[in-house]
């Protein structure tokens, strides 16, 4: 997202340099566009996605798809009461919370889909989450989710 970002900029300043050459010199000069290198990725390309063990390496990071299975949740670690979270691990029924993730479940459609408290049947599921790599209960987690799947990697269309 940081390449885009700085791609829109880049992009924003040459435009806008241009415009001032043409208006204050008295020649025609043409202008050719910046073309970031960083930004090959297409539409088309697969998705990359992490593991917990790679994604908790990747603090800081947004937009982050990670892949796990749900072992319980977060506060309280291993229960399966709460509604607000959930912990993942590379393998089903682990029950150590250090080699878990974090996931936050904000009110609306992702914490009705996944939250153990009213579909216990998700516990052991694989789930798939883009979102924001961050400390969350006291390890690497993720907030701020934009898209999810359960069972089924997403796709990159």
């Amino acid at each position: 997202m940081k390449a885009m970002k700085n791609k829109h900029l880049i992009k924003a300043l040459a435009v806008a340099a241009s415009a001032l050459l043409t208006a204050f010199l008295p020649f025609s000069c043409e202008f050719t566009p910046y073309e970031d290198p960083l930004a090959t990725q297409s539409e088309t390309e697969p998705l990359t996605i992490y593991d917990v063990a790679s994604a908790k390496a990747l603090l800081g990071s947004k937009k982050v798809w990670v892949s796990g299975y749900i072992v319980g949740c977060v506060s309280p670690f291993g229960e399966t009461s709460a509604a607000t979270n959930l912990a993942i691990a590379d393998t089903p029924g682990t029950a150590v919370k250090d080699s878990c993730m974090s996931v936050e479940l904000k009110i609306g459609e992702l914490r009705d889909a996944l939250n153990l408290q009213t579909n216990p049947a998700n516990l052991g599921r694989r789930v798939y989450v883009c979102g924001d790599i961050t400390q969350y209960y006291s390890i690497p987690g993720i907030k701020n989710i934009s898209s999810w799947s359960l069972d089924n990697p997403p796709s990159s269309n």
